[in-house]
């Protein structure tokens, strides 16, 4: 497992500190060691801005703190992840035949660009990889990352 696509709700976890983000952020960090790449798909980034700022507002941080910050977390994301481009043309036909459009996107995302040894990384039990791609939790990854070690 060389390549880990990062879902949006597992980003959100590790950048708003949610529920799972301790997990999450083990995958991060070894990310920034070099252990395997960490990707994040450049549909995903203006949606990751967004909920980032609401949710700050919505917890009370005054709206310019808010909007600092989200572009300090936005920074630290685009230097810990590279970036997914989104599918062309060619690949309308296969999103159409996915039941989820955002999860759809990442799933292509990777496969056009990593190859089908990429692993999605969700907390969503129903992501939609296709049945083109892994999905995992992160908990499920820490875990067979684990076991690679071990095995070595």
């Amino acid at each position: 497992m060389k390549d880990i696509v990062f879902d949006v709700n597992v980003i959100l976890d590790v950048l708003l500190n949610r529920q799972g983000a301790k997990i999450a952020e083990q995958l991060f960090k070894q990310v920034q060691t070099g252990r395997f790449h960490g990707w994040v798909t450049a549909c995903s980034l203006p949606i990751i801005e967004y909920l980032v700022l609401r949710e700050l507002k919505a917890s009370g941080v005054e709206p310019q703190k808010a909007a600092s910050l989200t572009i300090q977390l936005m920074n630290w994301l685009s230097h810990s992840l590279k970036s997914l481009s989104v599918p062309g043309q060619e690949s309308l036909k296969l999103l159409g035949q996915s039941k989820d459009f955002e999860d759809a996107q990442i799933a292509l995302s990777a496969l056009l660009e990593l190859g089908d040894k990429a692993v999605i990384v969700s907390n969503d039990k129903r992501f939609d990889a296709m049945g083109k791609l892994t999905v995992l939790t992160p908990a499920a990854c820490l875990e067979k990352l684990e076991q690679v070690d071990n095995k070595q």
